[in-house]
């Protein structure tokens, strides 16, 4: 049985629903399984994920954080490197980057421990269209998952950190073969497929 913390963030960019959040949620009140899931949602706004996912490790002392964010349309992405790097891009409160990285001091790249090739694999045969990937957009998602991993570094070494963009919710894909929509029974079917790709070994 593991102790597991999922997150999710808010809609961004005049979207309505954010697809991450969608999935989140549903996965901590719908697992079903031995596990303990915890879910929360980060705000898009630069700055707010190091403290808030700092204090959430601390109190929860997850063995596994997954994290989700939304990516590029039709395809589901997990991410294999986090940047100590800002985009110039405007957050849900309208401002730019404070500074254009996220750490002062931080590593210049934390590469994920995570076999996410062999991960996406293990997607692939569950019909998505799975993928690593080696940009997670210098936005708040990669600032997301740098954060969580200079954590697991300097506190939690034995934690294990995915992150996984989905398609903005509502986008069109193909699943199994057959065009779908990203919708929360997608979603749904998804994260509970992940999770027990994360766990089965």
């Amino acid at each position: 049985m593991a102790t597991i913390l999922i997150t999710g963030f808010t809609p961004f960019a005049g979207r309505a629903v954010n697809a991450s959040w969608l999935a989140a949620h549903w996965l901590a009140e719908h697992h079903n399984t031995v596990h303990t899931i915890r879910a929360a949602l980060l705000p898009v706004i630069w700055g707010a994920p190091e403290q808030i996912l700092k204090e959430l490790v601390n109190s929860y002392q997850p063995d596994l954080v997954i994290s989700l964010g939304e990516g590029h349309p039709e395809r589901f992405a997990i991410e294999t490197r986090a940047r100590n790097q800002r985009s110039q891009r405007e957050d849900n409160s309208g401002k730019l980057p404070p500074a254009a990285l996220v750490s002062e001091h931080g590593h210049n790249l934390y590469i994920s421990a995570v076999d996410t090739p062999a991960l996406a694999q293990r997607l692939i045969k569950k019909g998505y269209p799975a993928q690593s990937s080696d940009d997670a957009g210098a936005f708040l998602c990669e600032e997301t998952l740098y954060c969580l991993e200079a954590i697991r570094e300097n506190t939690r070494p034995d934690m294990r950190v995915v992150f996984c963009h989905l398609p903005p919710y509502g986008t069109s894909l193909q699943v199994a073969n057959q065009q779908v929509h990203c919708d929360q029974p997608l979603l749904s079917a998804f994260v509970s497929d992940l999770l027990q790709a994360l766990t089965s070994d």
